[in-house]
Order: C-alpha cells, then structure tokens, then sequence
C-alpha cells in the first residue's frame, strides 16, 4: 500500500510566488498557500490549490514549505515568531527561503530551524516571472545537503539550474552579489545612452 506525498507549502503570492505556484500546479504538484492577502490565492485555488487560513495550518499540512515573501522582516515572522512555522512543522521537513534575504537572518534561522529538528535553505532566485512560469529558475542555495535532497524534486520543477553552495547563506550571498553586478550594469548603460545622446 502506498501512502501519498504530502503536498507542497507556498507562503507569499506576490508576482514571484503566484507565478511559482501556478508552474507547480501545472507540474501535477499538490500545494497548500497562504497570504496576509486572502483574495491572491483565488485564482490558484480555482486551478486546485489549497487555501491554508493560517501559516500553523500550512505547516501542520506540509512537510516542505517555499517562501516568497519581500524581505528579512517578513520571512523572520513566518518562520520564527509565536505561531509560525517552526511551533507547527514536523521534525525532519524542509523550508526554503526563495526571498531575497540578508545574510544574518537566514544564518539565524537556519540555527533555530535546526533546533527544531527542520532543515532550512537560503535559496534566492534568478530568473523573475516568467522564469518561474517556465521552471527556467536559477537557484542559488546554502544549507545543508540533506535539506537539499529532500527538497530536490519539488525545486527541480521550477528551475534549471540549482546551485549548491555550501553553508547557511551562502545563496544570500551569491544573490546580493549577482544584484550587485547587475545594478552596476545597468548604470553603466544609461551612462552610456547619455554619452551617446550628447555625443
């Protein structure tokens, strides 16, 4: 007798995480989501989504959970405060942080994450929407390799690449580097369509 998977956890449906469900839901991929904004999750749970009414009831739900959520201030709060997912998930499930983040703050979770018994991974993305429609991602992961493995075959369907890169934050890292160059990039090249106007 088989027992199904559990399915998949996404907290945050902005721009970024509404396009990464709707690529998992397209891959066969059961999932639970939650947002502070119920109305975002509609359209998946039209197309088959789970609609989780808190991050307790996700977590109990699940045991790998992706986030996408703005910034340092919002991961910390779904994973870490009273009531989040660390009070909820069983030993031995995976969170993947898909946010770009800051480095102390996925070092820090990953700390209490592992007290806990939970695998957490600094997983920033590149790629942007539509990359995350098409499971064209790069992954950019720290953490540990078992966390990795677990969440492998879910993170497989949204990317093209994964990047292993060693310990807690060093996906961080590689993101705010990669943002780095980009930005500088670009300033270059308005600097040049200005030159080039004038010249």
């Amino acid at each position: 007798m088989t027992t199904e998977a559990p399915p998949v956890g996404l907290i945050g449906l902005g721009t970024m995480g509404r396009a990464m469900a709707e690529r998992l839901l397209d891959e066969g991929v059961p999932l639970v989501v939650h947002d502070v904004v119920r109305e975002s999750a509609r359209p998946l749970v039209d197309r088959g989504a789970t609609l989780a009414e808190s991050i307790g009831a996700l977590a109990r739900a699940t045991r790998c959970v992706l986030l996408s959520l703005p910034g340092p201030r919002e991961v910390s709060a779904v994973v870490a405060e009273d009531g989040g997912l660390l009070d909820q998930l069983a030993p031995g499930s995976v969170v993947v942080d898909l946010s770009t983040n800051a480095v102390d703050v996925v070092r820090d979770l990953a700390q209490q994450a592992a007290a806990r018994g939970v695998h957490f991974l600094d997983s920033p993305v590149s790629g942007g929407s539509g990359g995350a429609r098409d499971g064209t991602l790069v992954l950019m992961v720290g953490g540990g390799s078992e966390g990795l493995e677990r969440a492998r075959p879910v993170l497989e369907k949204l990317s093209r690449v994964i990047h292993p890169l060693g310990a807690s934050g060093a996906g961080t890292i590689t993101k705010l580097i990669n943002n780095q160059l980009y930005l500088c990039g670009e300033v270059l090249f308005f600097e040049a369509l200005v030159l080039a106007t004038k010249g």
